[in-house]
């Protein structure tokens, strides 16, 4: 159960994405939902389009339960996690 803990959401960061990668149709609506059915037994931070940087995401990641990315993604296999 995670009632009461810290959840982050991030969705449809434009300011994190590399620019030949479109937003995404339903990732807005992916986090609002998700944030709407969490929010009322968890503490959630809910950072959409402009809104995170790496460094407030990082920020906020330190202390979450649960981190949910609603957005593209890709791996680079040099760096560490």
């Amino acid at each position: 159960s995670l009632g009461g803990k810290k959840v982050l959401i991030v969705g449809n960061p434009s300011n994190l994405t590399m620019p030949e990668f479109e937003p995404l149709p339903l990732a807005m609506k992916e986090a609002e939902d998700l944030s709407h059915l969490l929010s009322s037994t968890n503490r959630v931070t809910l950072l959409t389009q402009e809104e995170p940087t790496i460094e407030q995401v990082k920020l906020e990641i330190r202390d979450s339960h649960l981190i949910h990315f609603a957005c593209h993604g890709f791996y680079e296999n040099s760096k560490d996690l």
